[in-house]
Parts: C-alpha cells; sequence; structure tokens
C-alpha cells in the first residue's frame, strides 16, 4: 500500500508544475530582431486568450488597462517601457487591443518581441 501512495506521489509532483505552468509563446519571426529591451513590465499575450502581466494571470480587455495602471504606479511617466509577447497564432485585433490598453496606461515605450529568422 505504501507502495503506490509513493508512486501517486511522485507522478503528482510531476505533473503539477507542468499543469500549471502557462507554456511558452510563439513568437513571430523577424529579419531584424534585436536582443530583447530588459524592461519593467512584460505583457505576455498566448494564443489561447491568455493575459500574463509579469508572469502573473490578469483579465484581458478594459481590465488589462486598470492592472497595467496598477503595475505602473509609482514609475516616471517618461521611464514607463512594456514588452509585448504575443503568439504569432493571435489575432491581429487581441494585440491591438492590448496596445492600445498599453497607451491608456499611460505607457510611453512598447516594444514588440519577435525572434530572429534563421
Amino acid at each position: 500500500m505504501a507502495d503506490i501512495m509513493i508512486v501517486l506521489l511522485i507522478i503528482f509532483m510531476v505533473a503539477v508544475p507542468l499543469a500549471t505552468s502557462p507554456g511558452s509563446v510563439a513568437l513571430p519571426r523577424a529579419d531584424r530582431a534585436t536582443e530583447r529591451k530588459e524592461g519593467p513590465v512584460v505583457l505576455t499575450l498566448h494564443a489561447d486568450g491568455t493575459v500574463l502581466l509579469e508572469r502573473l494571470p490578469v483579465p484581458g480587455g478594459p481590465s488589462l488597462r486598470l492592472a497595467l495602471e496598477r503595475r505602473l504606479r509609482g514609475i516616471a511617466p517618461e521611464d514607463r517601457q512594456v514588452v509585448v509577447e504575443a503568439d504569432e497564432a493571435l489575432p491581429y485585433t487581441s494585440v491591438g487591443a492590448a496596445l492600445t490598453a498599453c497607451r491608456e496606461a499611460g505607457v510611453n515605450e512598447i516594444a514588440l518581441a519577435s525572434r530572429t529568422t534563421p
């Protein structure tokens, strides 16, 4: 009986981190991509509609602007930078809505993350 419990414990120890990991984002390719500039805020948009702000899930839509405003509080307006990591399979309207939320939240500079073409 104890051996079954140990096996189940090991299975759950391996499965839980995999289930809670948001996964990676397939960034679009660019011929002239540069190294990612380390900004104070990273906004990640997954193909399934999941939105992460600094690796924490946040609601999309109008609530995204409020979450961005809270995160940017205390940062000088000229230093408000956001790096947007949007999955290449995401519809452009979703990316556009996120960019609009950034502007409405007072972001001064927005960078779109991409990967270089091989």
